[in-house]
């Protein structure tokens, strides 16, 4: 697998793995999981899925374990996946030394003069400046405005 494969989503990944269905209850309704998810941040629940919902920051191991023991198929037709992006970051911290957000801001962002772009832009502007990114009536009842995480950080 190479890391043009990976760019252009021709390295045999799989679409997505919806890691979300192992921390909620089942059925049509589902709730969030007590075990997996906190209201309030701490350090053991640090990783924000939607405002004032926070994942157990350990479930970011079980997502790369799921991510390494994916399928990857022989063919490599296109296919658009979000794993790719988790293995991108993942070397470009191990390359670089730095942070994916913290290494964007300093090599790109802040090189070109972009002041509002970057991750997590809710921590620096005012909520109501972006629409939501995703309306969700099944899973959190929240609507995400710009909810980039951190999931896939070691």
């Amino acid at each position: 697998m190479t890391i043009e494969q990976v760019m252009t989503h021709r390295a045999g990944l799989e679409a997505w793995i919806p890691f979300y269905k192992e921390t909620i209850t089942p059925g049509k309704k589902p709730v969030p999981m007590p075990e997996w998810y906190r209201e309030k941040p701490d350090t053991a629940f640090r990783i924000p899925v939607a405002e004032n919902l926070y994942i157990r920051y350990n479930y970011v191991d079980t997502m790369w374990q799921r991510i390494l023991e994916s399928p990857v198929s022989k063919t490599k037709n296109y296919l658009y996946s979000d794993l790719g992006f988790f293995l991108m970051a993942r070397l470009v911290e191990r390359v670089s030394g730095y942070p994916l957000d913290a290494f964007m801001e300093r090599e790109f962002y802040r090189p070109m003069g972009l002041q509002s772009t970057g991750f997590n832009p809710w921590n620096r502007f005012d909520k109501g400046l972006f629409p939501p990114t995703e309306e969700d009536d099944y899973f959190a009842a929240a609507a995400y405005r710009a909810m980039c995480t951190t999931w896939g950080r070691p």
